[in-house]
């Protein structure tokens, strides 16, 4: 008897734009590019993993006796996240302190550089985030400011420009506070918004309370003195309903808010 030799033929493996682990029938031929003869037939050939790409589809490759078969795998890079900087408070007015907050994919990104570039561009403040994503800095100056924000293995943030106001001198308004609920806003903005604060020296306070507006509800928040609370600040451009057991003047020191 003599041995009938087996039709071949030759299957070649490449991948794109990066070379990648092959497989054929689920054996490893190594990185590509990989070339071998092959029985003729229909062989499943697959392709490794690469950090930071998308792994391609299983490929159906025939070969036919004495010709060369082509298989190719393309990888495709999977973007970096976008770091995405935002910032409060909403209205900054100079000498006001800014908290930075960096997220990507609405998750806090601890660790990202944080440029910070005064109306001037002269002086380049620079901060690093911490685990909450935030960091802050003192807006000394009126006048446009702008940051950017960057870290390894991210998409650059887009800068942000933050207009710094220009605060009046300092001035003082008495608001009339009757026994009772009272709806009174600040017609100044405050040199210090903690509440206990602006309600120094103003006695006969119940409670005060404030209602923030949101998508499809709002939410109340209260102050009431000596008890837990919600309500930390008070704030130019607000409403608040204070209820007094007693009359009284609230003097409201600030400045006048900008036209």
């Amino acid at each position: 008897y003599v041995l009938i030799p087996a039709d071949t033929g030759t299957l070649s493996i490449s991948t794109t734009p990066v070379n990648g682990e092959v497989f054929v029938a689920g054996v490893s031929w190594g990185i590509a590019p990989q070339s071998q003869v092959v029985d003729i037939g229909t062989y499943t050939v697959t392709f490794g993993d690469m950090t930071g790409y998308t792994t391609p589809s299983a490929v159906l490759a025939t070969v036919t006796k004495d010709t060369v078969t082509t298989a190719t795998g393309t990888y495709v890079l999977i973007p970096a996240p976008q770091l995405v900087i935002t910032y409060t408070p909403e209205t900054v007015y100079e000498n006001d302190e800014v908290t930075v907050t960096v997220e990507a994919d609405e998750a806090p990104v601890e660790g990202v550089s944080v440029y910070i570039h005064d109306p001037s561009e002269q002086v380049q403040l620079f901060r690093n985030t911490d685990e909450l994503g935030t960091c802050t800095f003192t807006a000394y100056e009126a006048g446009d400011w702008w940051m950017t924000a960057s870290k390894a293995e991210y998409t650059d943030a887009e800068s942000v420009t933050i207009t710094v106001l220009e605060k009046g001198p300092i001035t003082e308004y008495d608001i009339a506070l009757s026994v009772g609920w009272n709806l009174i806003s600040l017609p100044l903005i405050p040199d210090d918004s903690d509440i206990e604060v602006v309600l120094t020296g103003v006695e006969g306070v119940e409670s005060v309370w404030a209602y923030t507006a949101g998508v499809d509800t709002g939410v109340w928040y209260s102050y009431s003195p000596g008890a837990p609370s919600d309500l930390n600040d008070m704030v130019d451009g607000y409403g608040y309903w204070m209820s007094m057991s007693a009359s009284a003047t609230l003097t409201v020191t600030g400045t006048e808010m900008p036209v």
